[in-house]
């Protein structure tokens, strides 16, 4: 288990670092999925919404992931695809439909 606990410890340390972030990426997200996600969604078009309305970026990456881990309960997975996003080079992400 001590690798679940670091990996626990090290979403708590980036969401610590930008916890305003978060909040006002909370808010966003609510009402993204409420007025704009289509059934089934990726992280990476929140992201896109995110970049059109010029969200600010989180002051990490990693910021993203861990942001996306907290949403359990409000979104569950339902597969993979391959991300779009250039900068992730192709790599599989979760798809997503509301809880």
């Amino acid at each position: 288990m001590q690798g679940r606990s670091l990996k626990e410890a090290g979403i708590k340390l980036v969401l610590d670092h930008a916890a305003e972030w978060k909040e006002q990426a909370d808010l966003a997200f609510d009402w993204w999925l409420e007025s704009v996600a289509e059934d089934r969604f990726t992280i990476d078009d929140f992201r896109a919404f995110c970049e059109e309305i010029e969200f600010p970026e989180p002051h990490h990456p990693n910021a993203w992931g861990a942001f996306t881990r907290k949403l359990q309960g409000r979104i569950h997975p339902v597969g993979f695809v391959e991300s779009k996003r250039p900068s992730a080079h192709a790599r599989v992400i979760r798809m997503y439909q509301r809880a």
